[in-house]
C-alpha cells in the first residue's frame, strides 16, 4: 500500500506498477483490522474498472 486517502479508502501500487485504488472488504470493517502504510495487500481488481478495487486480505 503506498497511501492512505481517506476514511477506509488507499492507493495500492501493484507488482505490475499499476496504482489501484481500494476499499476495505465488509470482513475486515466489521473486524476492525487496520492496515498501514508499507503493509503487503491482496487486491481484487473491478473487471468494469481497472483503476478500483478491494482489499480483500493483508498478506504475512
Amino acid at each position: 500500500m503506498t497511501r492512505v486517502l481517506g476514511y477506509r479508502t488507499m492507493e495500492v501500487e501493484c507488482e505490475n506498477n499499476t496504482v489501484v485504488r481500494g476499499v476495505l472488504c465488509g470482513r475486515m470493517k466489521k473486524r476492525r483490522i487496520k492496515v498501514m502504510k508499507g503493509d503487503r495487500v491482496q487486491v481484487r481488481v473491478s473487471p468494469y474498472d481497472t483503476s478500483h478495487g478491494l482489499v480483500r486480505l493483508v498478506c504475512q
